[in-house]
């Protein structure tokens, strides 16, 4: 049996409310043009102030004004009113309340939208997902509002931020919140204590030991509040890490810093990562390649093992025509691996031309 895609009415309703008629059963779904006009119409009887005056309302009574409009409507109203939550961090207990029963809500409007190219329907509300996310959000700021509690309170402590952390559906959410709202007096105190974490990566291994490894997104986020003596300590931290988005975007930022010396020595840094050497090869010769030091650096990985064909790869960007020669020269060297390594990166060269 052919599975039907779920939708949010299981029968016909007139969307009289609207001004237009639209039916919707269990096997029809809303057209492009129906969607277009919900919206339109929502927008000219300005439901936006009928949200407003929801906001205070107990759930009950919200679920009371709902019952009020067509099920077409209401999912909609629904959609408008967890968007206007949204921009609340701390909501009342009646508002969570009521968004906290949406998340086992059936309300989940499918439309065939034809500028994405996709053959099937996609859903355009989701009001059981977009709950979630919000349930998600406010459990992170909260979380995030209780570490500032402690901190006030001179009852902070990174392990058990780093364990409750880990645990947050919005982790880079709860630690956007967190350090927006750190006293700037206290931000040295706090990265002295992260520092002073570093230790227990050797004893991470240790299944009876408590997880209390800063992630890469803590240490990547902690580099904004940091000074240079701090930055730098939490710059190699994060690089004898393994890899993963966070670390990756952190080093693609590093060519945003202003000292160029600086950004080259962390790029320099992060080669010994073996996740991360192709890219910060990439990135030194991306933007840097015109630096004679950064050139002898990449030369001096032409013989090496492990970082021969990333190094190559690199130097093949450059269109300096003295690159080209000592890659030419190269061609000679007794070393067998910087001979092949000089050849890849000519041909290399020659591809991107």
């Amino acid at each position: 049996m052919k599975t039907q895609i779920p939708i949010y009415i299981a029968k016909v309703l007139p969307l009289m409310a609207l001004g237009f008629s639209l039916t919707v059963s269990a096997k029809t779904l809303i057209t492009s043009t129906e969607l277009n006009k919900l919206v339109e119409q929502i927008v000219e009887q300005n439901q936006q102030s009928l949200i407003q005056r929801w906001l205070p309302l107990n759930a009950d009574a919200i679920e009371e004004g709902l019952s009020a409009y067509p099920q077409v409507q209401q999912t909609w109203l629904r959609k408008l009113l967890i968007e206007q939550l949204r921009q609340i961090d701390t909501p009342t207990p009646a508002q969570y309340q009521w968004v906290k029963q949406q998340t086992n809500s059936n309300h989940i409007l499918y439309s065939h939208l034809p500028d994405t190219g996709h053959e099937h329907a996609l859903s355009v509300v989701n009001i059981p997902a977009q709950a979630k996310g919000l349930i998600n959000r406010w459990q992170s700021i909260k979380t995030a509002q209780k570490w500032l509690a402690d901190i006030e309170q001179n009852r902070f402590e990174w392990p058990t931020l780093i364990e409750e952390l880990a645990e947050l559906n919005r982790a880079p959410l709860a630690v956007d919140y967190f350090l927006k709202a750190i006293p700037a007096n206290q931000h040295t105190t706090l990265i002295d204590g992260l520092l002073a974490l570093k230790g227990n990566d050797a004893l991470s291994s240790k299944a009876n030991l408590p997880k209390t490894i800063p992630s890469n997104l803590l240490i990547s986020k902690m580099l904004m509040l940091s000074e240079d003596h701090h930055q730098q300590q939490l710059y190699q931290w994060l690089w004898s890490k393994p890899a993963d988005e966070f670390s990756i975007a952190t080093l693609q930022a590093v060519v945003n810093n202003n000292i160029g010396s600086d950004n080259i020595k962390q790029l320099k840094l992060a080669t010994n990562n073996s996740e991360l050497t192709s890219l910060g090869l990439n990135l030194m010769a991306s933007h840097y390649g015109h630096e004679p030091a950064v050139i002898d650096f990449l030369f001096t990985l032409l013989g090496q093992d492990h970082k021969s064909a990333y190094a190559a790869a690199a130097l093949a960007k450059s269109t300096s025509p003295q690159v080209k020669q000592r890659l030419s020269q190269g061609l000679h060297s007794p070393d067998n691996q910087r001979r092949k390594a000089s050849q890849l990166a000519l041909q290399l060269s020659q591809q991107q031309q």
